[in-house]
C-alpha cells in the first residue's frame, strides 16, 4: 500500500514534534517512518515561506517633512537606519520625539 503524502500543515507539526523530542532528524524519521531528506525539504520550504510572508506583509516607509517643530533645528547632523528605514535626525532634538519615531518605524517591520 502506497504512503499518503502529508499537507503542509502535518509536515510542520512533523517538524516540531521532531525538535521538541531531541531525537535527530534521522532518529524521529525512522521512527516515524518519514524520510529524513524529505522532512529538511519541508523545513527550507517552510522558512522560506515565512519569510517571505514577512517580508510581503512589511510596508514601505513614508517620509513627511517637520519643520519648525518645538524649536528643533532643521539642519540635518545624523542618519540613522534602522531595518532599511533611514531616519534624519537634526543636530538638536528630543530624545524622547526620537524614541516614538523609532518605535513607529519598528512597529512597521
Amino acid at each position: 500500500m502506497a504512503k499518503r503524502r502529508l499537507s503542509r500543515d502535518e509536515w510542520r507539526s512533523q517538524i516540531e514534534d521532531q525538535q521538541r523530542s531531541g531525537l535527530t532528524r534521522e532518529e524521529y524519521c525512522a521512527q516515524q517512518g518519514l524520510h529524513p531528506k524529505t522532512m529538511m525539504w519541508w523545513e527550507r520550504k517552510l522558512r522560506n515561506g515565512e519569510r517571505r510572508s514577512k517580508a510581503r506583509s512589511r510596508k514601505a516607509a513614508t517620509f513627511v517633512e517637520v519643520t519648525g517643530a518645538l524649536g528643533i533645528a532643521t539642519d540635518l547632523r545624523l542618519e540613522l537606519e534602522v531595518g532599511g528605514v533611514k531616519v534624519r535626525v537634526p543636530a538638536v532634538f528630543e530624545a524622547d520625539a526620537l524614541a516614538r519615531v523609532l518605535s513607529v518605524v519598528e512597529a512597521r517591520r
